[in-house]
């Protein structure tokens, strides 16, 4: 938020579970209840792809520096495998 303030930009939602300037950053529902997940630094990116065992999405290293331009397919990605199970496995690794 300083950061944005400081380079007088605006935070502000960019749609439904986006919020600028982290991606992702938002709910998202799994197979029972729902789980906020906040992703700023590369590393809490790759941890939460292996976490999902999405590595095809950790490995693509135009998405480390670059997530907010693949939002769409980010999104789709972890909802999708988020929906395979409940909130507190996800937790439970």
């Amino acid at each position: 938020m300083c950061e944005a303030f400081a380079r007088g930009d605006v935070m502000r939602r960019l749609g439904i579970n986006r919020f600028w300037p982290s991606v992702p950053a938002g709910i998202y529902e799994t197979k029972k209840g729902w789980l906020g997940v906040t992703l700023q630094t590369p590393a809490q990116w790759l941890a939460f792809c292996e976490m999902l065992g999405l590595s095809k999405l950790s490995d693509d290293p135009v998405l480390i520096p670059r997530r907010r331009s693949s939002v769409d397919k980010i999104d789709r990605q972890f909802a999708a495998r988020l929906k395979t199970r409940a909130a507190q496995d996800q937790l439970a690794g």
